[in-house]
């Protein structure tokens, strides 16, 4: 399913797989690690192929050249031309008003913004949390004392 284009795959069934792909990304606790190794990969020039935390790397291969929907090549938030992670070669130039690419598929405008490494997304709690505690009451906070008036005289 991650893996890029099988032989003779057509080119729809590849683009069905790796939406498929990018959607279950999205959903696994390993996430934000795959998305950083993928990041350092980049950073040193690697090509992975197929999805890989969500998304298509920024790196071009030499084998995939006439394939460019399989890789990252614009910003997933404003849709900006990005400049690899791992920068330009000397004899390439970026496109016009390209911007750098931070991680995630975003560029250094929208990353701060729209990144699950950011930080700026609370937490989800704790699936044991919600499981033990359906009330939705949080178990390290002091409980209310109850009000006297519904108080129920025992005798």
């Amino acid at each position: 399913m991650w893996d890029g284009r099988r032989p003779k795959e057509p080119t729809q069934q590849v683009h069905d797989r790796h939406t498929e792909a990018k959607l279950l990304c999205r959903r696994c606790p390993l996430l934000t690690a795959c998305e950083r190794a993928l990041s350092d990969l980049e950073r040193a020039g690697l090509h992975v192929d197929g999805v890989m935390a969500g998304r298509y790397s920024d790196v071009r291969s030499h084998m995939l050249r006439n394939e460019a929907q399989f890789h990252q090549t614009t910003c997933r938030g404003c849709a900006a031309p990005l400049i690899p992670q791992g920068g330009v070669g000397a004899k390439t130039k970026p496109p016009p008003k390209a911007r750098r690419h931070i991680g995630e598929g975003l560029c250094e405008d929208c990353y701060p913004v729209l990144a699950i490494l950011s930080g700026k997304r609370p937490a989800a709690p704790p699936r044991s949390h919600q499981q033990n505690n359906p009330t939705g009451l949080d178990p390290h906070r002091p409980a209310r004392e109850p009000d006297p008036r519904h108080r129920r005289e025992v005798g």
